[in-house]
């Protein structure tokens, strides 16, 4: 068995509904703190993922590390780990809340995500295919390039330090 290891990455080109984020390490920022960190794999140059799904009680749904799906609630979930396609689907709706391709089945990007979670607090964020919802402001089509942060999500009065933005959508908590 090989033995990974992985390093935060800033050098990579992937979709999260339906935009596409070049070297952006944060790819969407809600108040002050990423909703996705990147790395690559030191051993093989697999680009990967960590974040960790919530619903809206603040309960933690799955939790995926490397672009994989490492825990998840089996019970009221159905989670199916292919070979660089990763999905969970809610049992109650038959939505399909995350979905993760990876190398040749993310086509021109490096891995494709869509994802549709809340955060602890219990704001939701909506990464279909095609898009991102987030309170009615729908994205889709963006290309963020070299930036410190692709979207920022965060009260109008929040100001980052030392980072270049692509989109700012102002909310109040």
């Amino acid at each position: 068995m090989i033995e990974l290891h992985w390093k935060v990455e800033s050098n990579f080109k992937v979709k999260v509904g339906g935009n596409i984020f070049i070297n952006t390490p944060n790819l969407i920022v809600y108040r002050e703190d990423p909703l996705f960190k990147m790395y690559r794999s030191t051993s093989d140059g697999l680009l990967g993922i960590d974040f960790d799904i919530y619903n809206n009680s603040g309960d933690k749904v799955a939790t995926i590390r490397k672009g994989m799906i490492h825990a998840g609630n089996e019970k009221d979930f159905t989670i199916v780990k292919e070979f660089d396609h990763y999905t969970i689907t809610e049992n109650s709706s038959g939505r399909i809340i995350c979905d993760i391709k990876k190398r040749e089945e993310a086509g021109e990007v490096e891995l494709e995500l869509s994802v549709r979670m809340y955060t602890k607090d219990g704001f939701l964020f909506d990464a279909n295919p095609t898009g991102i919802n987030v309170r009615g402001n729908y994205l889709s089509g963006n290309t963020f390039v070299g930036l410190g942060v692709g979207i920022l999500i965060a009260p109008a009065d929040y100001i980052p330090r030392n980072l270049t933005v692509g989109i700012r959508i102002h909310i109040n908590l």
